[in-house]
């Protein structure tokens, strides 16, 4: 139902529930996004393996850009290779779809990507000063803010063809 058929109040109130429930979707995302990310393994096997130090493993850091993609061609299973690849673009698909609908400053490109960088950029630093997190690697910001940009261009196409409305005061 859209709220251009509900009388002025009814539709206020449309909106105000509706901004609220895509909060909670974003909160819980934005939890799952982390527990996927950061703690992909059980916590006690983490903390098992983690021998209280904190640092990095140089051998489990990759900075050149594309290396790991580039790897992933020449790996004999290539449905882990997509599955990594499809994934990293994916997950962060919701990201770059939901925070322009929740915050107006977001409505514009370089405020969202550089916005799903900085959280990507995040998610591996951790992982770089806590080995135990996962590894640091260059590709995965680069895969996660490719999937926001994906998340935006769907934002953008729902606007365009009138499935995302005024919500909340955000002029859509």
């Amino acid at each position: 139902m859209g709220t251009d058929k509900l009388p002025r109040g009814k539709a206020m109130n449309y909106n105000r529930v509706l901004k609220i429930l895509l909060w909670i979707g974003f909160v819980i995302y934005i939890a799952a996004l982390t527990k996927i990310i950061l703690f992909k393994l059980p916590m006690h096997l983490i903390l098992s393996r983690m021998d209280f130090v904190i640092g990095m493993n140089p051998l489990e850091i990759n900075v050149v850009p594309f290396k790991t993609i580039g790897s992933y061609f020449y790996n004999e299973n290539i449905r882990i290779s997509v599955r990594n690849v499809v994934g990293k673009i994916v997950i962060f698909f919701p990201f770059g779809l939901l925070l322009p609908a929740l915050i107006a400053k977001f409505l514009k490109f370089r405020p969202l990507i550089l916005a799903s960088f900085c959280l990507s950029l995040t998610f591996e630093l951790f992982q770089l000063l806590v080995p135990t997190l996962g590894s640091f690697d260059i590709d995965d910001l680069i895969l996660n803010t490719a999937g926001a940009l994906l998340g935006y261009l769907g934002f953008k196409i729902l606007k365009r063809i009138g499935l995302i409305r005024k919500i909340s005061g955000i002029p859509l």
